[in-house]
């Protein structure tokens, strides 16, 4: 991989409501990746399940995860929570999961791969 690859910061935004019983295996497979310049933001809907202790493990193991609850005054649900994970990315590149989805070890890599070697970069607005 080129330095250009190596030195890009990936966003990582995750939405979760009450998937306590897949976030383990998300997040697992989150630090599972080959590309490890990432930042994981995870934007928990004020779940009623254990997702809340859950996240908060895995921000204490890792400053990459970084947790947050969706404010009040934004619009509740998936699309509200990932707003709100766009607002605080400092990524070059967003890339979205779902709390009850998990990746193969090298989504990270082969897709920023991708990008890199075909020049698809986008300019913000």
């Amino acid at each position: 991989m080129n330095k250009k690859l190596l030195s890009t910061l990936i966003s990582i935004l995750i939405p979760n409501y009450n998937k306590e019983q897949y976030l383990n295996k998300c997040l697992e497979s989150v630090i599972a990746q080959t590309y490890a310049n990432w930042e994981c933001i995870i934007v928990d809907d004020h779940s009623t399940d254990k997702s809340w202790e859950i996240l908060s493990e895995f921000s204490l193991q890792d400053n990459r995860f970084k947790i947050y609850r969706r404010p009040n005054e934004l619009k509740e649900g998936g699309n509200g929570a990932r707003n709100y994970a766009i607002e605080l990315a400092k990524g070059e590149f967003i890339a979205f999961l779902d709390s009850d989805d998990f990746w193969g070890p090298r989504r990270l890599e082969l897709a920023i791969d991708f990008i890199i070697t075909n020049n698809y970069f986008f300019q913000k607005y």
